[in-house]
């Protein structure tokens, strides 16, 4: 008996120090590494247009040269000061109990780059399993729920199987293939959090029940290379019909607010964000929400079914 209880013992200790080891697997990248991340051939890299490269590289009449924009992209990566990584390196050490219980669906490796705030319009972002940030938030509570938020982006990615699931959790179905206007999609911003538009939403405005995904739609004869990354950019909400094998196509007969869209979708997601650009990023807010513990949201019930989809722990309220 003493033999299997020293056997178990082992094995318990086993598990921890391996989930431990997967939990240091999040680590801080030099620029170097991050430069190579960034501009890797990657499904953002093939699906980038002229509107992306425009946009990203200050030239409205750039054509879609994406070996211009990997030349671009990896110029906007900086090394972290000193100060930058002592505070990466506590935020890391404080998260690795929640990072621990996430292991199962966190890839063998990521790291946190660093790229300058003004590239980027300010925005972080990942790539493969890496994420980019343009800083870190003034207070802790801040970076843990930025950095919860851009690495289920990573997770996302390494656990693609579960995207229709996940993206039910906020309302929305598989929608392919979606058949748009060549003219509207050709200026569609390519999110690199979420590269594919292949979802949408359904909900009921005004009594009138449609079909609906977000997208980033850049006005290119307004951006000037003097342009800030999301100065011309608009979020639209484009109506379509589904039908019974998920195809979707462009609904003309739709007429509604893009406000009112926006709020209904909002609502459809549980009400929790309404960071609304993609069902990747209510997802991921949601994500961030459940791993720092969040209790003030409209919806926790979403956090069950959302660790449930991950087959992962759900951090204790208050933890």
């Amino acid at each position: 008996m003493k033999h299997v209880l020293l056997s178990l013992a082992a094995v318990c200790a086993l598990f921890a120090v391996s989930a431990n080891a997967r939990a240091q697997q999040v680590g801080i990248a030099s620029r170097e590494a991050g430069a190579t991340a960034i501009s890797a051939n990657d499904d953002e890299y093939e699906r980038a247009n002229a509107a992306d490269v425009a946009i990203w590289l200050h030239q409205p009449g750039a054509g879609a040269d994406k070996e211009a924009l990997a030349r671009h992209l990896s110029g906007i990566v900086r090394e972290w000061t000193p100060q930058e990584r002592t505070r990466l390196e506590a935020m890391l050490q404080r998260l690795a109990p929640g990072l621990a219980q996430i292991s199962s669906v966190l890839p063998e490796h990521v790291q946190i780059a660093a790229i300058r705030p003004e590239a980027s319009g300010g925005a972080d972002f990942t790539r493969g399993s890496t994420i980019f940030l343009i800083g870190l938030r003034a207070t802790d509570a801040e970076l843990d729920e930025r950095f919860f938020h851009e690495l289920f982006h990573v997770i996302s990615r390494a656990n693609a199987e579960r995207r229709d699931q996940l993206y039910a959790l906020v309302g929305f179905s598989r929608c392919t293939p979606m058949a748009l206007d060549s003219a509207l999609t050709e200026h569609v911003l390519t999110n690199p959090d979420a590269p594919r538009v292949e979802y949408a939403a359904q909900v009921t405005v005004n009594n009138r029940t449609f079909w609906t995904t977000p997208l980033m739609v850049a006005d290119l004869p307004r951006y000037t290379a003097q342009s800030g990354l999301f100065d011309h950019v608009d979020l639209q909400f484009v109506p379509l019909a589904r039908d019974a094998q998920g195809r979707c196509t462009l609904d003309e007969s739709v007429t509604v607010a893009r406000g009112d869209v926006a709020t209904a979708v909002i609502a459809q997601a549980g009400g929790n964000t309404d960071y609304v650009i993609h069902p990747e990023e209510l997802v991921a807010d949601n994500f961030a929400q459940m791993m720092t513990s969040r209790s003030n949201t409209s919806s926790p019930e979403i956090y069950d079914r959302l660790a449930g989809v991950l087959q992962i722990q759900r951090p204790a309220p208050g933890q």
